[in-house]
């Protein structure tokens, strides 16, 4: 290289000390030495390869001033070039430059091969969506992108994505449909629900079930997919397909969402008694009422059940429980009365019943209902 530095195999040995060139001494002398024929090969083929070796060796040696100093050498005698680009696209990747990142992708696609701009158009639109937020950029590029390769499964994704955020449901459908059965950044559970709520938001409700459905045999305990099937069978008068998914939540609710599995546990029990289902409804509700003594809407409904399946016995002693537990007297007192009620008319146990409806005069003592079943029972 010294002897001749305009020597057809200058290139060929320029590469060659740079493989051979390891310990960083030997490293920063070859910088060196690079740097000194610079000037002499500036008018010949040379002259970039060098400066490519200067910003690799001054980038491993950590100059990073210097790095940047040949790459920017390098961008003016050719645009196009390579290792520039690359030196760069790191530089800026490093300092968390997104918007730089952004707009040197953006110049190096005007020049990239078609191999090429797929990988720029893919790391792009990732970088306009995650990093800078510009969802309208994040389009156009995915739509690129599939000018190119209709078929990409990122950009296909990533759109189907972006049309969901944005509520474009007819668009988010239609690139789902054209992933067909590969997966995207979605595991299959979460796929699956995702096509039932654009399926549910366009109004197709059959699809939405079917999809809903997929999404709880790919995760037996997905909460929102166990939901959306319950709320449809509900709303479509659907009670008896809707008691799976409602079973299937109060197993696979957390401990911590205490009052969310209260609320389906409640309503579970609604739809077992319009189904008829009184045994049912009064085993869930007799569990709930152990966990929750203190709630009163457990107990009323309990209550409720056991009204309907004259359960009179475990009837009278819950409406006490919810005299003891009622905020007020006047509700206190009409718990107590109805057990003096279900005491003396069902149950046959007057002294029972008395002493229900002292306590209900006690608590209500110008109630004329209690009043006037006091002085018929004595």
């Amino acid at each position: 290289v010294v002897n001749d530095a305009r020597s057809i195999h200058v290139r060929k040995a320029a590469d060659r000390l740079v493989e051979l060139s390891t310990a960083e001494d030997q490293q920063r002398g070859l910088l060196a030495g690079f740097e000194e024929l610079l000037p002499a090969l500036e008018s010949t083929p040379y002259h970039q390869p060098l400066l490519q070796h200067c910003v690799k060796l001054a980038a491993s040696l950590g100059e990073t001033d210097r790095a940047a100093a040949y790459a920017d050498a390098l961008f003016a005698a050719d645009p196009t070039d390579r290792v520039a680009f690359l030196h760069r696209r790191r530089t800026l990747e490093g300092a968390e430059d997104w918007a730089g990142l952004a707009a040197l992708l953006g110049r190096r696609l005007a020049v990239a091969s078609q191999e090429e701009s797929l990988d720029l158009l893919t790391t792009l639109g990732q970088l306009q969506r995650e990093r800078l937020q510009d969802l309208d950029a994040a389009v156009t590029t995915f739509d690129q992108l599939l000018a190119l390769r209709p078929d990409d499964l990122v950009a296909l994704d990533a759109r189907a994505d972006l049309a969901d955020l944005r509520g474009d449901f007819a668009d988010a459908a239609e690139y789902y449909d054209r992933m067909g059965d590969r997966q995207g950044s979605l595991d299959a559970g979460e796929l699956a629900y995702r096509r039932g709520r654009i399926a549910e938001a366009l109004g197709e409700e059959p699809a939405a079930v079917v999809a809903y459905r997929r999404a709880v045999e790919e995760r037996p305990g997905h909460l929102p997919a166990l939901e959306s099937l319950a709320r449809l069978h509900l709303l479509h008068g659907r009670d008896g397909e809707a008691i799976a998914p409602l079973e299937a939540l109060c197993e696979a609710m957390p401990p911590d969402e205490g009052e969310r599995r209260l609320a389906v546990a409640l309503q579970l029990a609604r739809v077992r008694v319009r189904l008829g289902d009184l045994r049912s409804a009064h085993r869930d509700l007799e569990g709930l009422a152990a966990q929750h003594p203190d709630r009163l809407e457990v107990l009323e409904r309990l209550a409720e059940v056991q009204r309907a399946a004259a359960l009179w016995g475990p009837l009278a002693d819950i409406l006490e429980q919810i005299a003891r537990r009622a905020s007020d007297g006047p509700a206190r007192a009409r718990a107590l009365y109805e057990a003096g009620e279900v005491r003396l008319e069902q149950l046959d146990d007057p002294d029972g019943a008395s002493r229900c409806f002292l306590e209900a005069a006690d608590l209500a003592p110008t109630d004329p209902a209690v009043l006037a079943r006091l002085a018929e029972h004595y």
